[in-house]
């Protein structure tokens, strides 16, 4: 009998324990490349996607699964204007996105922030680097995103409902940068904000109960 009772207790607390586990609590992880989009349009406007492979920096190495794809487009019958890039970051771990901050991840290629603004749904920032007697400029345009939302605010991802204790859930960032577009980059603007809404819907449903 004296066993009965250190037992029953033992048992409780065993319970309890196993309904508060954080690890038990949290959502599944997303896996990125599952709602990754496919390959992005070969024309987008006056705008034909190149062949070219390109990187762009980001901060620092992430901790969990991040998918990353850099699409580079160039106006159509325009050799030799500068490139336009689409880039799109899914992160398991919406806190690894905090590398693609455009002000922490641009000064890994010697980039200095220029000050940043909302419109039309995008934050624009704007970096400058200087080379010898050439001072560089260039425009990044960024739509954060979480399960159900998008939008111009780093807040999207911050103020997100986590999808379990100490596990924020996933997240992603879609971003546009350009130099001096010999085109107007509005059709690639427009493709940026579609792409972040298709995220956003496909990810809505990790944060279901």
């Amino acid at each position: 009998m004296k066993l009965v009772l250190p037992t029953i207790l033992t048992l409780c607390c065993s319970v309890v324990i196993l309904l508060v586990d954080p690890a038990r609590q949290r959502g599944s992880m997303i896996e990125p490349s599952d709602i990754a989009p496919s390959a992005m349009p070969d024309r987008v406007g006056a705008w034909l996607r190149s062949n070219s492979n390109e990187e762009l920096p980001h901060a620092y190495p992430p901790h969990n699964e991040v998918w990353e794809r850099v699409t580079v487009y160039r106006p159509q019958g325009v050799e030799t204007a500068d490139a336009a890039f689409v880039r799109v970051i899914i992160a398991q771990d919406r806190r690894d996105l905090l590398a693609y901050e455009p002000s922490y991840a641009m000064r890994i290629g010697g980039w200095t922030p220029e000050g940043a603004e909302a419109t039309n749904g995008l934050t624009v920032s704007r970096h400058a680097r200087r080379e010898g007697p050439l001072r560089e400029m260039l425009t990044i345009e960024t739509a954060y995103v979480a399960p159900g939302e998008w939008g111009a605010s780093r807040g999207v991802i911050d103020d997100a409902q986590p999808d379990g204790p100490g596990w924020p859930g996933p997240g992603a960032v879609v971003q546009l940068l350009t130099t001096s577009p010999a085109e107007d980059p509005g059709a690639l603007r427009q493709m940026v904000r579609d792409t972040a809404a298709e995220l956003a819907a496909a990810m809505a449903p990790e944060r279901a109960p």
